[in-house]
């Protein structure tokens, strides 16, 4: 069947009471938006055709893989959640938001919009369950927490996160998009951080053939900080979409990314942060390495809201094309209603550092050799933005064994 045959034989399925608001309103949206064509400007550069048409049938959660980082929590979002989690500090939930505190359940749809963002929507109308991190005020979450997102041929998935840290509280979330099938996986995260809360959102997405939409909203308060960095080492299409919102004095959002891909493979990072106070701060780096006929999308607007004063917002794209027929789109916008601000942006776009490739041949270092080298230099640079040493380390090892790969597929 194809994605709207499979929507209406899901709609109205069962789903937990805490979902019935929510799910009427995704499906009425979605009824009136459909999914968004190349016509509507935030899809300018990525065409969900090919997702239309996908062939889908129903299918299970894959297994709880080994943890990415030892002794972090695990769950898995796919048809249901199922978990592998040790004792939480007093307060904490994490689970289904059939058992979530009211304070949370009370955030749920408020923050992503349905109304404007079709693949919003239809999360919204077929999420069979929401994952709830809930954090109380003061309290850290002493381990991450590793989120995977399973994707399987022919199997669409609407997995949905909402995460409410309270005045003052911390956790790190490591989510983790696994799965070489040919599946669809629509997932939606809202994220609310009160005053002085704190959290790492490390994202690594190994999507094989999978066609991922992952679209998260963010509103920070007064001083909190929210770090995020997105690595994706593959996909047919994947489209990484944030929205956040500095609505407190002196917050901080971090939006990065890394992206390695070849072949056919689409990758989009469309991010859009609205500063509304004091003092914020917003830095949008994304670096990305292309072979093949692979195609990379940067699309990153800054607003600043009147009244918003000192704000420092700050966007770059660099990408790295190592083959002729990559191609690479970006879009960087500043919108400015403030007259004390310092923001900027800049995109660069280019081949191998001929120069740096000469040096390296020069002292006895062989052709492929010294290109994949520059090449590893590149991305590291941009996994060195991760202030976790151990999630470091991990994204290295992978982004490392991707690049060991193509360079042993150049060399057959």
């Amino acid at each position: 069947m194809t994605l709207h045959q499979d929507y209406e034989q899901r709609r109205g399925s069962a789903a937990p009471a805490a979902l019935t608001a929510l799910r009427a309103r995704g499906a009425a949206d979605f009824d009136r938006l459909g999914l968004p064509t190349p016509r509507v400007e935030r899809w300018k550069y990525t065409n969900l055709a090919p997702v239309e048409t996908m062939a889908l049938v129903p299918g299970a959660t894959d297994p709880l893989p080994a943890a990415l980082v030892a002794g972090a929590d695990r769950i898995v979002l796919g048809a249901k959640i199922e978990r592998s989690v040790g004792a939480l500090p007093d307060g904490v939930h994490l689970g289904s938001i059939a058992d979530a505190p009211d304070a949370a359940r009370a955030l749920l749809g408020t923050l992503a919009s349905s109304e404007s963002e079709a693949l919003v929507a239809l999360n919204a109308a077929l999420a069979d369950d929401a994952l709830v991190l809930f954090v109380p005020a003061g309290v850290a979450v002493p381990r991450p927490i590793e989120l995977i997102v399973p994707a399987q041929t022919g199997v669409a998935s609407y997995p949905r996160l909402l995460v409410v840290l309270e005045a003052n509280a911390s956790a790190t979330i490591i989510e983790r998009h696994e799965g070489a099938g040919a599946g669809f996986v629509d997932l939606t995260a809202e994220i609310a951080l009160g005053a002085g809360a704190k959290m790492r959102h490390w994202r690594v997405q190994v999507a094989g053939d999978a066609r991922r939409i992952v679209t998260s909203a963010v509103r920070a308060g007064a001083d909190s900080s929210y770090r995020a960095f997105t690595l994706t080492l593959g996909g047919r299409l994947v489209r990484n979409q944030c929205d956040a919102r500095v609505d407190g004095d002196n917050a901080e959002v971090e939006l990065d990314a890394a992206y390695v891909i070849g072949g056919d493979s689409h990758v989009d990072t469309t991010t859009r942060v609205v500063h509304g106070a004091l003092n914020g701060t917003s830095r949008q780096t994304v670096k990305g390495v292309l072979d093949g006929h692979s195609r990379g999308v940067f699309q990153g607007k800054v607003l600043v809201e009147e009244g918003a004063q000192k704000t420092d917002g700050y966007q770059l794209s660099r990408a790295l094309l190592l083959s002729r027929d990559a191609e690479v789109d970006v879009k960087p916008e500043l919108e400015i209603y403030a007259d004390d601000v310092k923001c900027s942006h800049g995109a660069t776009t280019g081949r191998l550092d001929e120069d740096a490739l000469f040096y390296l041949r020069a002292r006895g270092i062989p052709a492929q050799e010294a290109r994949a080298l520059l090449v590893e230099a590149f991305v590291a640079e941009a996994i060195e933005r991760v202030d976790d040493e151990t999630v470091r380390a991990a994204l290295l090892a992978l982004a490392a064994g991707r690049l060991a790969r193509d360079q042993q597929e150049l060399a057959a």
